[in-house]
């Protein structure tokens, strides 16, 4: 079976089927010798042993992944930063936009707590 894992939690993926199914598996321990990390966002083949528990057995080639948060196949990011308080930060910015365009994934930029600003910052 096919699918993309949309949770990981304590050892277990969850793993979406195209059709929405959803199957609690768990990576084969040849996954953990090759030092292979399954992430979010990957897609998978996977074997169903009980009803909607089963094994991981490959992940698709990735696309492009992210670090934190671990995540992989990513086609947008919203980038949240605060206008004023704490003072905005343009390198911050700088760098997650940097961190995204190497990966060839696209920024959507949202400001927050632009209520808070002077008409002389909002003028800027």
């Amino acid at each position: 079976m096919k699918g993309q894992i949309h949770q990981l939690l304590a050892g277990f993926y969850d793993v979406q089927t195209p059709d929405g199914k959803l199957y609690r598996t768990r990576a084969r321990g040849n996954f953990r010798k090759r030092k292979i990390s399954p992430m979010v966002g990957d897609f998978v083949s996977f074997t169903a042993e009980s009803g909607s528990d089963g094994y991981i057995l490959s992940i698709d080639p990735r696309r492009n992944t992210l670090v934190r948060p671990p995540v992989s196949n990513v086609d947008q990011a919203v980038v949240v930063t605060a206008a004023v308080e704490p003072s905005f930060s343009s390198n911050l910015l700088d760098r997650q936009l940097v961190a995204l365009e190497s990966q060839q994934i696209k920024p959507v930029i949202y400001f927050t707590k632009t209520d808070l600003l002077t008409a002389a910052q909002r003028d800027h």
